[in-house]
Formats: C-alpha cells, structure tokens, sequence
C-alpha cells in the first residue's frame, strides 16, 4: 500500500543481491561457491517480486475502498412519483469530516453544558488559586462554529430550515395559506386536495422504507431546497418525524368535526387508514 513498503521489498532485493556479488568477488572459483550465489540471487528476486506484487495489490484495493467510500459521501438523490428525495449527502447527513458539525438539539445543548459547567465547578474547588485560573479557562464551556451555511428568507407557512410533513406544508411552506381564504364554501374540496397531496408524500416514504429500512424518515429541508431522507445516525433525527406520523394529526382533525369525513375518508381507506 505505501511507498515505504516497496522501498523495503526494493532493499531486500538490494542487499541479497550485493551480498551474493561479493561472495562471487572472494570466491577462488569453486563451482559450488557460485552456484550457492546463483540461488541466493533468485531467490532474493522472488522475495522482492512476491512481496511488490502484494503491496501494489493491497494499494489498488485500499485506492478502490477510498473511492467507493467518497461516493457514498456524494449528493444522491431517487424519485418516487414524481417527488424526488435527496438521500445521501444532505446537510443533516452523518458522513466523515462533517459529523461534529451538526446541530444538537436544545436539550442535547443543555445536557452538554450542564456536564462541562459541572468539571469546572470541580476544577475549581480543588488546587491553589492557579490552578483554579488554569481550570476555569481550560472547562469554560463554549462553542466555535466550523463552518455555515446563510439561509435566505424562509417562505410562507415554514418555521425552521428542516419541516416535519403535514397536510397544509407537504413541501416545507403552505400549498395555500389556510388564513388567505376567504370563504369556507369549497372546505371540501380544500381538505380533499391538501389529503391527496399528503397521502403522495406518505406514499413516497413508504416506497423508501421498503428500499432503505423502515426507521427512515422524510422531512423537507430548506436547507437543501429539497426532501431529504434521515437515518438513525443522522444529525436532527430524534426530533424529526416521518411523514406517515403527521396522517394522525389529521385523523384527529376529522374525528373533532373540524374536517368532514365524508370528504377524505375514501382518500384514507385507499391508503390504508380507517376512520
């Protein structure tokens, strides 16, 4: 794989062979003498060949592991329905030299700085008052921010750059602003329209559960300007919901009279929820 290790099979070679010549130098002419050096000598270009040849074979495998590894890490995107999904390489994305650059939730955050404030409290009740100085500038809890990314304006309906599905914002905004409306007149055919919307993302979620496992979640990321698939290693995953969570959040609308059954219950049959 490395460069030294082909230089040691190089020297390896080197030193057999300079050995085998100088026993030909002082050699008085024995045939026996010199065929001993004759096998040393190919048995030294055995050596060096076999173990060249294995160290180029492991460094081409290495090289081909390193690539397919970058590949993983690029942007990857499939589409279901019409609806494409960013699965790989998003900004939430647990992937090598980017990990420590997410964000921790708030409660994550208060743990963590609950447990730095608490080695300093140590620190300093122990040690002259040097030592306290030195430990209250080495446990003072902080962060420093690696690296950003501006967002522009969020749009119309969204709360936060990364947007748990829901039947008026499928796509992280508003289909059409519930308060925009003007009259109630057309509430069916309103709830009927946004439940047929939210069903094709479901439907979408699904479609990558069953390619991807079924603890994988879809969200909208502003982000990214797309949908995103998490996985359980990725950042904000415990505080983001799937998307065939948010049909209960519907279900319940229906049940308190606020959304008419009759409108959305066949859409919701066909996909398998029952009133």
């Amino acid at each position: 794989m490395s460069i030294s290790g082909i230089q040691n099979a190089s020297a390896l070679y080197s030193a057999y062979y300079t050995q085998s010549t100088d026993q030909q130098t002082t050699s008085t002419g024995k045939s026996s003498s010199k065929t001993e050096d004759t096998v040393t000598i190919s048995e030294a270009a055995k050596e060096a060949a076999r173990l060249s040849e294995s160290i180029l074979a492991t460094s081409d495998t290495d090289s081909a592991e390193v690539k397919t590894s970058a590949d993983n890490f690029l942007p990857q995107f499939v589409k279901f329905d019409g609806i494409t999904v960013q699965i790989s390489g998003h900004s939430l994305d647990a992937r090598e030299g980017v990990s420590l650059l997410h964000v921790i939730s708030a409660t994550n955050s208060t743990d963590i700085f609950k447990q730095l404030a608490s080695f300093q409290e140590a620190g300093n009740q122990s040690g002259d008052e040097q030592t306290n100085s030195t430990m209250e500038v080495e446990c003072d809890a902080s962060m420093t921010v690696l690296e950003s990314k501006a967002l522009g304006p969020l749009p119309a309906g969204a709360t936060s750059p990364y947007m748990d599905i829901d039947m008026f914002r499928p796509a992280g905004k508003w289909n059409e602003d519930p308060m925009s409306r003007s009259t109630i007149d057309s509430n069916d055919s309103f709830y009927r329209k946004q439940t047929e919307q939210l069903m094709k993302v479901v439907e979408t979620e699904r479609q990558l559960k069953i390619s991807y496992g079924n603890d994988v979640k879809l969200i909208y990321s502003h982000a990214d300007d797309n949908y995103i698939m998490l996985t359980p290693d990725d950042a904000r995953y415990n505080d983001m919901h799937s998307a065939e969570s948010s049909v209960q959040s519907l279900i319940n609308d229906v049940n308190a009279g606020y959304i008419n059954k009759d409108a959305v219950s066949d859409i919701l049959n066909e996909h398998g929820f029952k009133l």
